[in-house]
């Protein structure tokens, strides 16, 4: 992803890589956003049916612990891709 850097001009570079963090930004908030709507969503559900909401937590947090491993593993994926 970054090789093609070390050819191209300075403008074309600099783009490239203002495009691949953008990228990158945009597609953190987009995760972050969807985390917060689950976490919310799962909230809810736990209220609705009584349970509760210490265990209903640790789940969440274990649930989003395990994605964000998930997308570390991704993210070193690539680097070595």
């Amino acid at each position: 992803m970054l090789l093609p850097v070390l050819a191209m001009p300075v403008h074309r570079a600099a783009a490239h890589l203002f495009g691949i963090f953008v990228g990158t930004c945009g597609a953190m908030c987009m995760c972050t956003a969807a985390f917060c709507g689950m976490a919310r969503r799962l909230e809810q559900y736990a209220v609705q049916k009584g349970e509760a909401m210490g265990r209903m937590q640790a789940r969440i947090s274990v649930g989003s612990s395990i994605v964000a491993i998930a997308i570390g593993f991704l993210m070193l994926g690539e680097i070595f891709l």
